[in-house]
């Protein structure tokens, strides 16, 4: 898994859009589907791609 598909995952949930509405893997698209991310998951991944880049 990229970055970029980390990212484009983390704004498909922040922006409360379906997920079918951003070119992700189908593999990822049924993992975020089926997930439920705590706020503190939701924080810490995506203080980490900010720290990335």
């Amino acid at each position: 898994m990229t970055l970029d598909i980390i990212k484009k995952a983390a704004a498909a949930v922040m922006n409360k859009k379906e997920v079918s509405s951003y070119d992700l893997p189908k593999s990822i698209k049924s993992k975020i589907t089926a997930r439920t991310y705590s706020a503190s998951e939701i924080n810490k991944a995506y203080k980490k791609s900010n720290a990335t880049g």
